[in-house]
């Protein structure tokens, strides 16, 4: 689920998409192996994920949060992560913290020691100042998981 509460853009150039689809990122190896699960968002206005390894099982959701995907970062953006349900995630940005999209990237992810399955749900936001009152993007129900196989 996405909401829009603003859709002008740092840049001037483009829109917050309107119809933006949860990811479910699932990082899987065979058991014995530590296994992680990550979900990037890029200032370029790019989202994608990355597993672990050959059992990986991720749904994407939208490939973007921004559209046109741009040529270099929108700078002045924040983004948080806030936790739903399950685990903290332990990799990436802190949880419930508006960071800076000036880098260029920013993720979340969950590692899991070498057996079981878990799985994190997390709201990502993103503001234009760094108090996060004025907020242009907002997706619930994104998923980060472990699993062994």
């Amino acid at each position: 689920m996405t909401g829009i509460l603003q859709v002008t853009a740092a840049s001037g150039r483009g829109g917050v998409v309107p119809s933006f689809t949860a990811w479910n990122v699932i990082g899987g190896v065979a058991t014995g192996t530590i296994s992680k699960g990550i979900l990037n968002f890029y200032a370029t206005g790019k989202v994608d994920s990355a597993g672990t390894g050959p059992n990986d099982t991720s749904t994407p959701g939208s490939p973007a949060w921004w559209a046109p995907i741009q040529g270099g970062n929108m700078l002045g953006l924040y983004i948080r992560a806030t936790l739903t349900a399950g685990p903290v995630p332990n990799l990436g940005s802190a949880m419930s913290t508006w960071v800076s999209m000036d880098s260029g990237v920013v993720n979340w992810g969950l590692q899991g020691p070498t057996s079981g399955f878990a799985t994190s749900t997390v709201t990502i936001e993103i503001a234009r100042d760094a108090a996060g009152t004025n907020i242009i993007f907002f997706s619930t129900g994104n998923q980060i998981s472990y699993t062994h196989v």
